[in-house]
């Protein structure tokens, strides 16, 4: 039967040959379990590795192969997740296309599932964002307790309940406005109509040191172009915690990276991080800054001047919540502080590319 409609499944790698591997023989397992019912639906799979030039045992995989179905082992030489997402963007000959993080367990029904969602009309297929869940075990234990208040993307997790909804939607307290990177679906004609990923932002990206928010940036540009965005949670993984991932110093870190990222995001992306934002992605909400006094706004070494000031509060609240004893807040405020440091050295960078 000739076959209608491809997805491509593309995994961007860099020395995590070990759980590469894992995740390349529970795809193949999966692929060529459901492959009589793609060839009834008219389907069939390619699969591409990009190997953003590992040191490890990766090369070996590019003698890899699936069953009756197409295997791609591709070499990206500039170092970032951004530069090898944008190696799959061009390589892929798909209808769909779903990255996926090489560290992470899909589900036992997960080609099952997307096999479901491609039955839709690709032009209703936008970008679909997988409900992202971290270890039961994890979950079930008392490790997580003292990061209540911290960021879910630091995990990184993506859980919001087994009901599809559309982004952005309110779960609770929290504002979702996009998917996170570790597993997304796009057709083809999204893709078409997006420009690629920002090379100069993202991990293992050079330019401004170790950065992050790459895909969110991706995704506000299509949110910006009216592109459907939806959390179908049928397309599940599995995000496994390494060693270091609840170490505080390894979150804090995270932290600062954020504040830095979204600051070089909305200086040089102000169609996507719009000026009325601004304040907000570096932490201060606009009718605050509309009550303060103008002396507030003018820049110090550099910095404007109430970066300086979110600073001596932030240290201050982080110094006090200690006699709460309450470990969760002494975490919080100190990630805060962390990630207003991030923030000015965002600043900063802004001002040599400028310079």
């Amino acid at each position: 039967m000739i076959s209608l409609v491809k997805i491509s499944l593309a995994i961007c790698s860099y020395n995590r040959y070990e759980k590469l591997i894992v995740l390349l023989g529970a795809l193949k397992k999966q692929i060529e379990a459901n492959a009589f019912a793609a060839k009834s639906i008219e389907r069939s799979f390619e699969l591409i590795v990009i190997d953003n030039n590992s040191i490890d045992e990766t090369k070996s995989l590019k003698h890899f192969s699936i069953k009756d179905n197409e295997y791609k082992y591709l070499v990206e030489m500039k170092p970032g997740l951004s530069a090898a997402r944008n190696k799959a963007l061009r390589e892929f000959t798909g209808d769909l296309i779903c990255f996926l993080d090489d560290d992470i367990l899909i589900q036992p029904n997960f080609i099952s599932n997307l096999l479901k969602i491609s039955k839709r009309s690709l032009t209703e297929i936008g970008i679909v964002g997988a409900r992202v869940k971290l270890p039961k075990e994890i979950k079930d234990s008392d490790l997580l307790k003292k990061y209540k208040l911290i960021s879910q993307s630091v995990f990184p997790e993506h859980d919001y309940g087994s009901f599809a909804k559309k982004y952005p939607f309110q779960e609770q307290a929290k504002f979702v406005e996009n998917p996170i990177g570790a597993c997304f679906l796009m057709s083809r004609n999204t893709v078409d109509n997006l420009s690629m990923f920002n090379e100069n932002i993202g991990v293992g990206a050079k330019k401004f040191g170790e950065t992050l928010h790459e895909d969110t940036e991706f995704f506000r540009r299509a949110i910006n172009k009216e592109i459907s965005l939806e959390y179908i949670p049928e397309l599940c993984v599995e995000h496994p915690l390494d060693d270091d991932r609840l170490d505080t110093k390894r979150i804090y870190n995270w932290y600062f990276n954020s504040g830095k990222s979204f600051v070089l995001l909305a200086k040089h992306k102000p169609e996507i991080f719009a000026k009325k934002n601004q304040a907000e992605l570096i932490g201060v909400p606009n009718a605050l800054l509309k009550l303060w006094p103008s002396f507030l706004n003018f820049e110090f070494l550099e910095i404007p001047f109430y970066m300086h000031f979110k600073l001596v509060i932030v240290y201050f609240l982080s110094i006090l919540v200690h006699l709460t004893m309450q470990e969760q807040w002494i975490v919080f405020y100190k990630a805060q502080f962390f990630k207003t440091m991030g923030e000015i050295t965002g600043f900063r960078l802004v001002k040599q590319v400028e310079a």
